[in-house]
């Protein structure tokens, strides 16, 4: 299962357009036949693969070869399931062809597993986690990979137990990000985005004991832009694992945040104590979008004054508990470039009796004075109308 991100192979920068020109004239795109091509696709994700089809005649000649654009968009991200077998394949990758491919990658997909009844450092618990990581020479081969072989990837992309994962009889899943922390830690690679998805509801992050990575260096999240993190539910309090890091995360440049709670454990998990983690000193956050969360006026309000450079807001399908208008008014205050905003499947509810408060949906994009007014003008009509159930009065 591909999420939006490692699926978008669009967005190249102008930079990598430039370069595209000058290794077109270096590299013999019509040497790559489908032998190559299979054993490149074994690292690739589907999107990729399917891009990268050779076309046939019917007696199975191959007509044509990708062009180079589209080779170097499909080579954009890279995958490994952690499993001895993935990570030798990325090694022969980097080996195997001219040294102009491994540029091409941007962003390795680290795909969860099931641990494997042979593992040997198999756990009863997912909080007894691997200690000595680089002790494993697959570990070691990939951290060698990041740091001289794919030298241009700063995107990592941490996909946790997804249903149907194939055994791993070497790591857990839970020691993924440890792992991956570890190497980055050691390479000292800064990192331009960072996105956490869980996709298997059996994969929890409840107690102290079920989560652990090491807090990343300032040298690592010195250029961290975009952190998109999809989970069943955030933490409920200032000691839970996750807490820390997001702390950690969030103490960045960040400009671009997105916090999804997938609805595995609870249908709105809260997500008071992940905005608490926002440095109260402010950051430069740009845009913020929270999806399929709960929150409260407070929650909202106690942010604001954190965000004072906010371009963007976006509330889809949120469970918002309190006075909207006095929400709005706020916003329209306290953030003077918000340029664009946009509130879609919005249920408001002050009290808990009315059985289906009502579904609300409004955008805008603009100046941002005009924005200011519109949100102004949205808070003056809700608070004239008093939406039945949308808030206590």
């Amino acid at each position: 299962m591909s999420t939006p991100w490692s699926g978008d192979l669009s967005g190249m920068a102008e930079r990598e357009l430039n370069n595209l020109a000058v290794w077109s004239e270096m590299l013999d795109m019509d040497a790559i036949g489908p032998s190559l091509l299979q054993h490149i696709s074994e690292s690739l994700t589907e999107p990729a693969r399917q891009m990268l089809q050779p076309v046939f005649t019917p007696q199975g000649e191959s007509v044509s070869s990708p062009r180079l654009h589209d080779f170097a968009a499909a080579m954009r991200c890279l995958r490994t399931d952690m499993t001895a077998w993935s990570i030798a394949k990325l090694e022969i990758l980097a080996s195997s062809f001219d040294p102009i491919f491994s540029q091409f990658p941007r962003r390795l997909r680290i795909e969860g597993s099931r641990a494997g009844p042979n593992t040997p450092f198999y756990r009863r618990t997912p909080g007894q986690s691997i200690w000595n990581s680089m002790g494993l020479p697959e570990i070691r081969k990939l951290r060698d990979l990041i740091r001289y072989a794919f030298t241009n990837v700063n995107e990592f992309e941490f996909v946790l137990g997804p249903e149907g994962a194939q055994f791993n009889d070497m790591v857990n899943p839970g020691d993924v990000p440890r792992i991956i922390f570890d190497i980055l830690n050691s390479v000292q690679r800064p990192v331009r985005a960072l996105y956490f998805v869980m996709e298997d509801s059996s994969w929890y992050v409840q107690h102290n004991d079920d989560f652990y990575a090491p807090m990343l260096s300032q040298r690592v999240l010195e250029s961290l832009e975009t952190v998109v993190i999809q989970w069943p539910y955030f933490p409920v309090d200032f000691e839970h694992p996750m807490f820390g890091l997001f702390q950690n995360l969030f103490h960045s440049p960040l400009q671009h945040l997105t916090l999804e709670g997938k609805g595995l454990d609870y249908l709105f998990p809260s997500v008071q104590a992940a905005l608490f983690a926002l440095p109260s000193a402010g950051c430069g956050l740009r845009s913020l979008t929270l999806k399929g969360l709960y929150v409260s006026d407070h929650d909202m309000c106690a942010l604001i004054p954190k965000v004072p450079v906010l371009a963007s807001l976006t509330l889809e399908d949120v469970h918002f508990n309190g006075r909207w208008p006095d929400f709005l008014h706020t916003l329209s205050n306290m953030c003077p470039y918000l340029s664009e905003y946009n509130f879609t499947d919005v249920l408001c509810c002050g009290v808990f009796e009315w059985p289906r408060p009502p579904l609300m949906s409004s955008s805008y994009r603009g100046l941002p004075p005009d924005t200011h007014m519109d949100l102004l003008a949205l808070a003056e009509l809700h608070s004239r109308h008093h939406l039945r159930g949308a808030w206590g009065v």
